[in-house]
């Protein structure tokens, strides 16, 4: 009994210092008891870089009974005596295990968290350990900030709860430029020298606020491509712009030329990071050009400028040979005699201006019917040169000379002196004919002449007797 009384009295003074060390929290949905721990973050935190994962060191504290110290009290104590007495934190004694979870707020796309290790085995209180929070933005993704909620749920022995807390780490993603270009038309077929429109859209699929320039390559067989000015988006808004493309110049007919280019966006910090879309075109048709028109006008130009030349050599020339007749009223006499007469007496100079008219169709008419007969003649003299030298090539010649069978060549002698009688016989007719018509010709020329004498004549008689009777 001696020995007894003070251990009841030892326990009576401890009890409540135990008690008053012990604080038991219950969670209010689930009656979870929240774990007196902690997470604490040993670093800076990184800035994350889009595609790349991130390493966050932690160290976990647990708060409560070191059992680790209660064990070296001795077996009665720790495995007897505090069970027995504190049944209402039985679980609190003993190791434990806690395992970590990692989920990303709201849940963002392209954003993963996870710890490692996933959980701490032999743990008791009043300890620390360390742990690596790994973060990565896997996807593109428009949200450039993101709060890890890191869950730690510690389980005594017997696979039961002993209580559960959770630490958040807010941790953010480097800017990185990404954009979808997308062509609203893929294909247009155009005219040759023409200017045509392609809408593109683009979309920002970066995480901050960016401005994209736009650049059109594969540039070839004289197409051009030109986007002009810039575009400015928010993480994940779409806008649109027009990609001009000109066709190549063709003279007169392009069969069809197809050229594939690609439209480009870039952000005007990271130029070197291109997002391309592709487009096709055609040229095909007419091109009824500038430079077309004047060479056809100056082929038209040459045309009549030939034509007029070689019918002013021709006509010249014809006048030369057969001598064209002039007009009277234009032969400086008559033509001073006709103004004067015309002062005098408009009927007498309408009626010899007539007259003169009337002998002018004449000769013309005669100059007209020679000319034609002298062409003629022209042709049949040709044909006649033609068929001579035919008949007296030296191949005919050789042939006959060569030729050792007598008795076939009298024959072809015969008819070949026949044939040239002949010939002879229509050139002489020929000659005769071309004679007479020249006389005739020279005949009717010459009553022409008297004629006009005789109007000349008439002429100078009136103008005589209107002299006397003045």
């Amino acid at each position: 009994m001696r020995h007894i009384l003070p251990i009841i009295c030892f326990f009576i003074i401890i009890l409540p210092l135990i008690y008053s060390n012990v604080e038991i929290i219950k969670a209010d949905d689930n009656d979870t008891p929240i774990l007196e721990a902690e997470l604490v973050i040993l670093e800076d935190l990184p800035l994350l870089e889009f595609g790349e994962e991130a390493t966050i060191d932690l160290r976990f504290k647990q708060s409560g009974f070191n059992w680790t110290k209660l064990s070296e009290r001795g077996f009665f104590f720790a495995k007897i005596y505090l069970p027995i007495i504190f049944r209402s934190i039985i679980y609190l004694l003993g190791y434990n295990s806690v395992v970590f979870e990692a989920e990303i707020v709201g849940n963002p796309l392209g954003w993963e968290a996870w710890v490692s290790p996933s959980s701490v085995t032999y743990f008791t209180g009043d300890s620390e350990a360390d742990v690596k929070l790994h973060v990565k933005v896997s996807r593109p993704t428009t949200a450039n900030t993101a709060t890890v909620r890191i869950k730690y749920t510690a389980y005594s022995g017997g696979s039961n709860i002993m209580g559960t807390a959770t630490s958040d780490v807010l941790v953010s993603v480097k800017q990185y430029h990404l954009a979808e270009v997308t062509a609203l038309q893929q294909h247009r077929e155009v005219p040759p020298d023409s200017v045509v429109y392609f809408p593109i859209e683009v979309k920002n699929r970066g995480n901050y606020e960016d401005t994209f320039a736009f650049e059109v390559s594969n540039e070839s067989n004289g197409f051009l491509g030109l986007v002009s000015g810039h575009i400015t988006l928010k993480p994940g808004e779409t806008g649109q712009i027009n990609a001009m493309i000109l066709t190549p110049y063709v003279y007169l007919y392009d069969l069809g030329t197809r050229i594939s280019l690609n439209i480009s966006a870039y952000s005007v910090y990271e130029p070197t990071k291109k997002f391309s879309s592709s487009i096709s075109i055609t040229s095909k048709g007419f091109l009824i050009s500038e430079m077309f028109l004047l060479t056809i006008a100056i082929i038209i130009l040459i045309i009549v400028f030939l034509y007029i030349f070689f019918y002013y050599i021709l006509d010249e020339r014809r006048t030369k040979v057969y001598g064209k007749p002039d007009k009277p009223w234009k032969i400086p006499i008559e033509e001073k005699y006709l103004l004067e007469l015309r002062k005098k007496d408009n009927k007498e100079y309408n009626k010899i201006k007539n007259m003169m008219i009337e002998e002018y169709q004449s000769s013309i008419l005669w100059y007209k019917d020679h000319i034609k007969n002298n062409k003629i003649n022209e042709k049949k003299q040709k044909n006649k040169n033609q068929s001579n030298g035919i008949m007296n090539t030296d191949l005919l010649k050789n042939f006959f000379k060569n030729s050792n069978n007598k008795n076939k060549i009298k024959p072809k002698e015969k008819k070949t002196t026949k044939n040239e009688i002949k010939k002879q016989k229509d050139d002489n007719s020929e000659k005769h004919n071309e004679s007479k018509t020249i006389e005739l010709l020279k005949i009717k020329l010459k009553k022409i002449n008297n004629t006009f004498k005789q109007l000349i004549g008439n002429l100078n008689k009136n103008k005589g007797k209107k002299q006397e009777e003045k």
